[in-house]
């Protein structure tokens, strides 16, 4: 029967083998199915067969999406449920959460397909200190720490570093997820990637970023600070570890990096460092228009954006993080009602499918 849907639905035949033990046929053990497990299917075979090849028939050609988050469970419920209806589920894509909340559990916990956790450090001294480690240069160890004598807000997190925000965390992130990727060969298993938050919001459906031929990088359009943001951002796989590689860059060409950040005359972020080493790498970016906006649900966290009222936020418990990014997002999505949007997602259904820890 496989063999005759398969070659109707695909144009192929899948043939294979099948043994029953103490030779019982397929019929007997799904008898002993029904009499010993109390089971019974509720659709018959040949439809099961032929939804499968549907599902092959359909899937198999579409590019490979890992969608990785960072950072706390931020934004709530509807935030991650637009989350998976408006980007998650268009592309097909699974989801990786790279936590630092270990000892609790909440709804997106049990949504993802790769779920990697790390301890909120006070300090993240030692993923710079394995990363340099990793270089195989004695002579860059410990040198990264000269960062914190340059003015700036990019070591925040790092022992005895008076540079403000949580920066370092981020960095040290990025550094720990490639661990990740190397030892599952994910780029083995996707095409693209995405680094991205849980507390962003999305109004509609995301930009098909698939159809990216020109640039290494897809961005949103908004807040860059005099760099480039890194709340959302998109590359190829071919791409993805050299975009991401700005630890390993600070951290491995300690003397080069110091020399350049201390020629910057501006502010130094993580927007600004980004865009720096970037433009070093020799990479290009391109902007998509913006259909999220960073949310604060009520009890998160937060050492920057403490969040700006709206009245249609506010009646489901939600605040702006970032008003221009809010502006956009609704500039894009103009054929949106903000109220019914949020009311639906409110009542969406995104269900739980099966967890793949490492």
């Amino acid at each position: 029967m496989i063999g005759n849907v398969s070659e109707e639905k695909l144009g192929r035949r899948v043939t294979g083998r099948y043994e029953f033990t103490s030779g019982e046929s397929d019929e007997e053990s799904h008898d002993d199915g029904k009499s010993i497990l109390r089971w019974r299917p509720k659709v018959k075979l040949e439809d099961g067969i032929w939804r499968t090849m549907s599902w092959i028939g359909e899937n198999q050609n579409k590019p490979r999406v890992l969608v990785t988050i960072f950072g706390q469970a931020r934004g709530g419920r509807l935030a991650w449920n637009s989350l998976h209806k408006f980007f998650l589920r268009p592309f097909n894509a699974h989801l990786a959460w790279y936590t630092t909340q270990v000892e609790t559990s909440s709804y997106l916990h049990e949504r993802v397909q790769y779920l990697w956790m790390e301890p909120n450090h006070d300090e993240w001294d030692f993923v710079y200190e394995m990363a340099a480690k990793a270089c195989n240069d004695v002579k860059v160890i410990g040198k990264w720490r000269n960062y914190c004598n340059i003015p700036g807000l990019f070591m925040g997190g790092v022992a005895n570093c008076a540079h403000g925000s949580r920066t370092a965390v981020l960095f040290g992130l990025r550094w720990l997820l490639q661990q990740k990727i190397n030892k599952l060969q994910l780029f083995d298993k996707y095409d693209w990637f995405i680094w991205t938050r849980a507390d962003e919001l999305h109004l509609c459906e995301h930009f098909d970023f698939t159809t990216m031929t020109d640039s290494d990088i897809l961005l949103p359009t908004g807040e860059h600070y005099n760099g480039w943001s890194d709340r959302h951002l998109i590359a190829r796989s071919s791409m993805f570890m050299k975009v991401i590689n700005i630890t390993n860059e600070l951290v491995c060409r300690p003397d080069y990096w110091l020399e350049k950040v201390a020629e910057v005359q501006y502010e130094r972020n993580i927007e600004v460092i980004q865009k720096l080493i970037w433009n070093d790498m020799g990479l290009t970016v391109s902007e998509f228009s913006r259909s999220m906006f960073t949310v604060r649900s009520e009890g998160d966290p937060t050492s920057w954006s403490r969040g700006e009222f709206d009245p249609d936020l506010n009646l489901f418990g939600l605040k702006v993080k970032y008003p221009k990014e809010f502006t956009s997002a609704k500039a894009h999505c103009s054929n949106t009602s903000l109220k019914g949007a949020l009311e639906s997602l409110r009542h969406y259904d995104w269900k739980v499918v099966k967890q793949v820890l490492f």
